[in-house]
């Protein structure tokens, strides 16, 4: 489809022969045709193409077609087919459910624009504005996307596997259940980008920027990923060879394999030595730490939610703001730990040590405690100690 139709289609032309007096309009971003022989006599005209109309007053006219914003227009399920959008102003269009096969998307803008299940098959997206779009479900077989910025953008249960990502920035993205084998993300930038569920068998990650990125539970199976930077990443359930890290740097890397601790990774697990260790931030809901010495660990902001601690060593540990909704604590030492804002709600305190922890704020909600829980010279309030449930054994705390 031509770029003149597309424009006709979005209400973008502005078509002289429907008005008979043009003195005086005024008209804004518009494709201005059929312009010959009309007196456009103090006529305005705001980002308009072309220009040079005697007697009007033109605005911040465009150089081109091409240059006539698109902002907002809705192309839902439209057939697009080869259209070239080359440098256009697609901020906030509706494109889901559309064909864009084969368009050119070269250098476009298409910021926040909804792209659900749409057909990008062979279409070029190099260097196109692509941040905060939906892209959740769109094949993206064979297309360009080199240089392209992706930030923020959801591509859950998209089809990535053949298409060229190179130079692309994916910071933040969702890739929750897509489809990656075999792609080449080669230095791309997929900081805390969220990969949980997708496929990235046989991937090319060689100096791609991976800090914060999550794997959990995915199949990395002859994945490349020397040079890469997979600090702080989650790789907790990850399915990949050993040896394919590396040269990769994993320093505060997540991982269920003791073998990376030398990599400077940090093992998730019982009897886990973590003392010092700085997972601020970290996601380690529902994980076994039962015994683990975290002693001084920086916890601050931590996803805890029903994470098995018993028995854990959390003296002096910085727990402020931290969710541990569920969690095992029973028999944790957490003397002189920061629990400022810490949500225990529901947690199992049942013969823990408290002693001169701080719980300023925190949510004691439902929390159960015994006669062994030791709570002497922390802060607690007696609001705190009312909104806990006291238990008399280890029967009554399972009902």
């Amino acid at each position: 489809m031509e770029y003149l139709a597309v424009l006709k289609l979005a209400g973008r032309v502005f078509d002289c022969t429907d008005y008979e007096d043009l003195r005086g309009v005024y008209v804004s971003n518009r494709l201005i045709i059929n312009y010959e022989g009309r007196d456009f006599t103090g006529a305005v005209l705001y980002k308009c193409y072309p220009s040079s109309f005697s007697g009007a007053l033109e605005i911040a006219p465009h150089e081109d077609e091409k240059g006539v914003s698109l902002a907002g227009v809705n192309f839902a399920g439209q057939s697009l087919f080869g259209t070239d959008f080359e440098g256009a102003d697609l901020r906030r269009t509706k494109l889901e459910y559309s064909s864009l096969q084969n368009a050119n998307l070269q250098g476009a803008n298409l910021s926040g624009a909804n792209v659900e299940q749409a057909q990008l098959r062979g279409a070029n997206l190099q260097n196109a504005n692509l941040q905060d779009v939906n892209f959740q479900g769109t094949d993206f077989t064979h297309a360009n996307l080199e240089g392209a910025i992706l930030k923020n953008v959801n591509l859950q249960e998209a089809y990535l596997g053949s298409a060229n990502l190179r130079g692309a920035d994916f910071q933040g993205a969702d890739f929750q259940g897509a489809e990656l084998d075999g792609a080449n993300l080669q230095g791309v930038n997929l900081q805390n980008a969220d990969f949980k569920g997708a496929s990235l068998e046989n991937v090319n990650l060689q100096n791609a920027n991976l800090e914060g990125a999550n794997f959990e539970g995915v199949r990395l199976l002859s994945a490349n990923f020397e040079g890469a930077n997979l600090r702080k990443a989650t790789l907790l359930s990850a399915k990949f060879e050993l040896r394919s890290l590396e040269g990769a740097n994993l320093q505060g890397a997540l991982t269920h394999k003791p073998e990376l601790q030398k990599l400077g990774a940090y093992y998730i697990g019982p009897y886990a030595e973590l003392k010092g260790a700085n997972l601020k931030g970290a996601d380690i809901e529902g994980q076994d730490l039962q015994e683990a010495n975290l002693e001084n660990a920086n916890l601050k902001g931590a996803n805890l939610e029903r994470t098995a601690l018993e028995g854990a060593n959390l003296r002096d540990a910085h727990l402020q703001g931290a969710n541990l909704r569920n969690a095992h604590l029973q028999g944790a030492d957490l003397r002189g730990a920061n629990l400022e804002r810490a949500d225990l709600q529901d947690a199992k305190l049942q013969g823990a040590d408290l002693e001169d922890a701080n719980l300023q704020d925190a949510n004691l909600q439902g929390a159960m405690h015994d006669r062994m829980t030791n709570l002497n010279y922390s802060n607690i309030t007696q609001a705190q100690r009312r909104s806990m449930i006291y238990v008399e054994d280890e029967d009554e705390a399972q009902d």
